[in-house]
């Protein structure tokens, strides 16, 4: 059920939702997927831009502001750029369920982001590949997983992200949401971004630190996202994150608590 010009990008307002949630992710890449609307023929496109302020790396004590291009299209055949240009196939023809195939560019860390990293070597672009699976038992609710692989030093990280959110109207075409969010992820993931090599140890001076696979973090997201006019949309997002398990005792960890925030507008073309 379409609800505007600018909503029908998204199948339901837990979509939209889904995109400003896993777009303000402090980590190094998105964590859930937000699947477009496919439309019966053709192709939709909608171009923007987001603001992000987030923690320099994950355990941060400072932050900085990022803006990066807001890119949502989908195709009738199933296939979608959404978010922080995700690029995926949702083979789903059912309204309330999507799963399908995800890549998307995981970013860089390097110890120029923040001083506290000076010693530590840079990890630049990743290449990331996985799967996705949303569940929408109504239009104002969604549960989603994710399963992603390529990111970390050696590219063999893997995280699997699942979140539950619901939204409300406030107004035609307008919604307030909250989405709760947790983040598991495997050895490789939590040695490139909380542990330390002795190699690491012997330049910096930090404690040699080897986390296991396990949990990353929970989270809560608050939204406000929806039309202004037929063709322009926002999206604007609070995330609260807590590091959990042995990535919140790594010696980069200098807050456990993580706070981030997003503002986006979108044009939409078509």
């Amino acid at each position: 059920m379409h609800l505007n010009h600018f909503a029908p990008s998204f199948r339901t307002p837990a979509l939209l939702m889904a995109l400003a949630a896993s777009a303000a992710a402090p980590a190094a890449l998105a964590q859930t997927v937000a699947v477009p609307d496919a439309p019966e023929t053709g192709y939709t496109l909608s171009l923007g831009a987001l603001g992000v302020y987030t923690p320099s790396y994950e355990g941060a004590r400072s932050s900085r502001a990022r803006v990066f291009p807001s890119i949502v299209a989908a195709t009738s055949g199933g296939g979608f750029i959404s978010g922080r240009l995700d690029a995926g196939w949702n083979f789903s023809k059912d309204d309330a369920l999507d799963y399908g195939v995800i890549v998307a560019p995981a970013l860089p860390q390097e110890e120029k982001d923040d001083p506290a990293l000076r010693g530590m070597g840079d990890i630049g672009w990743r290449a990331t590949a996985g799967a996705f699976v949303t569940w929408r038992p109504n239009r104002m609710m969604s549960l989603r997983t994710a399963v992603r692989y390529g990111m970390g030093r050696e590219r063999d990280g893997a995280t699997v992200a699942a979140a539950a959110g619901i939204g409300y109207p406030i107004g035609p075409g307008r919604f307030v949401s909250a989405s709760l969010g947790a983040l598991w992820a495997n050895q490789s993931y939590k040695q490139s971004y909380f542990g330390v090599t002795p190699e690491q140890a012997a330049r910096t001076g930090y404690r040699v630190y080897a986390p296991s696979a396990g949990l990353v973090d929970t989270r809560l997201t608050l939204s406000s996202f929806g039309g202004i006019t037929r063709e322009w949309g926002y999206f604007i997002n609070l995330t609260a994150s807590r590091l959990q398990g042995d990535a919140k005792d790594g010696p980069l960890v200098l807050e456990r608590t993580q706070t981030s925030a997003l503002v986006g507008l979108n044009y939409r073309f078509r």
